[in-house]
């Protein structure tokens, strides 16, 4: 995908209690290709890994990542003053002479 896009995670986590501008703190996780593992390996989490048999599915790589467990942890709701959400992220390749062009690069995002 690298002529096309960079995919990650990004696992924010906001704290309104430290004051009226708030912390965030933003960790990136690479993306990659699901694999059947990924949804548990059980007899349920294949077959429903094969229901998606020719649509791409991405997942965080948590085994590459480099950090521990604890900071993908999700918590809170859009209201709660502490939480821990995670946000896909699509970027373009750009400005490297292996990217393709945007009409390429549209056309490939649309496929996802």
């Amino acid at each position: 995908m690298k002529p096309y896009i960079k995919l990650t995670y990004k696992f924010v986590d906001v704290d309104w209690n430290v004051g009226p501008k708030g912390e965030f703190v933003e960790t990136y996780m690479p993306a990659r290709a699901c694999k059947k593992s990924d949804l548990g390996g059980s007899e349920e989490g294949n077959k429903e890994f094969d229901l998606w048999k020719g649509y791409s599915m991405i997942c965080p790589d948590f085994e590459n990542s480099g950090l521990k467990d604890e900071t993908w942890l999700l918590t809170g709701s859009p209201s709660s003053f502490a939480i821990k959400r995670g946000d896909f992220v699509i970027e373009r390749c750009r400005g490297e002479s292996y990217c393709h062009s945007d009409e390429v690069i549209d056309k490939f995002i649309s496929d996802l």
